[in-house]
């Protein structure tokens, strides 16, 4: 299902809507041919049961789109580096939400929710992951949240990956042409530059994206106020992307460590992702990505710029110890779970994951 519309620049929502399908044995032929493709602005995959397919189920190419209440069973099973819901390549897919789903038995090394270059601004949460290697996959993206999530029997709770990982003078980055001429199109005026933002279209999304009027499914305000501070990292002189041959630690062309690496607000640097209040069901940990470099030494991982990255987990030893329900996805108001994270956590949790 192609479920195309809305105005990008605009962010007017298409609204348009996949419920309550059962969708099986597609992606025979190729990949990156989804049961559910979001593409634009404000559109919704929900109350799905998608089964039984080599690759990823959804793919998510816009703003403000919702993939909630889906059961996804027996997916990604012929496929490497994917995730049953995939999307990638541009920091300005904000404002997109994953909720409510039943993730059940991912093929491979692959993940439930895979973040690919860049992705910025997808909200995780609410989920239960079963029977996989990972849960969530990070790649060098802003302000994404995998918060309030359940995993049973998955190696990882998430992994990562920084632009750092390939070295202190690795410029420019993977794929950089794609993503800086898609953070271009829609938030920085780039004069003379194939692909530019109008002074108007970054003044819709500044507003758009700070005036709290938008919401996710829970009632939390669509928000991301830091997009007015990001940059990609540029010679001063030219305004030119920063290569190699402009970089050195304390350079003063505005291609040093600070600017380039180091600065929360330089696309390049992973901040503000969360990983928190996680229920792990006999499986294992976050693994966190990490770099240094030398002269002076420093090290990088996501916990440089966030307080939030494998943190508040509980682990019962059982689905009965934990007090969830395997068939409603609800929890008990007594076990584990609830003597953690406590009483309003999981009526919060058990009136979400029900809502039809």
């Amino acid at each position: 299902m192609l479920l195309g519309g809305g105005d990008r620049a605009t962010l007017e929502r298409g609204d348009n809507v996949a419920r309550y399908n059962e969708i099986a044995r597609f992606s025979k032929l190729a990949t990156y041919t989804p049961a559910g493709y979001l593409y634009g602005v404000g559109n919704t995959f929900e109350h799905n049961y998608v089964h039984d397919a080599p690759h990823m189920a959804v793919q998510i190419m816009g703003n403000d789109m919702k993939a909630n209440h889906n059961h996804f069973y027996d997916l990604v099973k012929n496929a490497g580096d994917q995730g049953v819901v995939y999307t990638g390549r541009d920091y300005t897919f904000l404002g997109n939400e994953v909720a409510y789903n039943h993730f059940e038995k991912i093929g491979g090394s692959n993940d439930a929710f895979y973040m690919d270059d860049g992705a910025s601004g997808m909200r995780f949460h609410h989920n239960v992951v079963q029977g996989a290697h990972s849960g969530v996959f990070f790649q060098s993206g802003h302000s994404n949240t995998a918060n309030d999530n359940v995993f049973v029997d998955v190696d990882r709770t998430g992994h990562d990956k920084m632009y750092h990982q390939k070295g202190e003078k690795s410029l420019p980055v993977s794929n950089a042409w794609v993503v800086h001429s898609r953070f271009n199109t829609f938030l920085d005026v780039r004069p003379g530059e194939k692909y530019s933002a109008t002074p108007q279209t970054v003044a819709t999304w500044h507003d758009h994206y700070t005036n709290g009027e938008h919401t996710y499914s829970d009632g939390t305000p669509i928000v991301y106020p830091e997009i007015a501070d990001w940059y990609v990292p540029r010679v001063t002189a030219t305004e030119v992307a920063c290569t190699a041959a402009d970089y050195a630690t304390d350079a003063t062309n505005g291609c040093s460590r600070a600017t380039v690496w180091n600065s929360a607000d330089s696309l390049y640097a992973p901040a503000r992702i969360e990983i928190d209040h996680s229920v792990v069901i006999g499986g294992g940990d976050y693994a966190a990505g990490s770099a240094t470099f030398s002269a002076p030494a420093e090290t990088y991982g996501l916990a440089r710029w966030s307080d939030k990255v494998g943190t508040n987990v509980v682990r019962p030893a059982s689905l009965a110890d934990a007090g969830l329900d395997e068939e409603t996805l609800t929890f008990s108001t007594t076990g584990a779970v609830a003597d953690a994270f406590g009483q309003a956590w999981v009526e919060e949790w058990n009136r979400l994951v029900t809502t039809p």
